[in-house]
């Protein structure tokens, strides 16, 4: 494969996510009553992480017979809530 379909691939498989503060909600008038809902998260993070679950950087052309890559999700501060009238 060429040179940028490998960077591509190697950017893509080392993307580190990380989002603060999230608040998602949902608001609707139905027959002249509210209801809402919503999301909230102090924190998400997504990393690349190795099969015992601690973080690593992958390296491509170092590791070109591993085909696995693990991803770690965390969540800090979840909660959803809901409020209706």
């Amino acid at each position: 494969s060429s040179y940028f379909s490998k960077l591509v691939s190697s950017i893509k498989n080392n993307l580190n996510l990380s989002i603060e503060n999230l608040h998602i909600r949902i608001e609707e008038n139905y027959n002249f009553k509210k209801f809402n809902f919503g999301i909230l998260c102090n924190q998400i993070d997504l990393f690349n992480c190795n099969s015992s679950g601690k973080p690593e950087y992958r390296d491509l052309n170092a590791d070109a017979g591993e085909a696995k890559i693990f991803k770690k999700y965390c969540f800090f501060g979840f909660g959803i809530y809901h409020n209706s009238n």
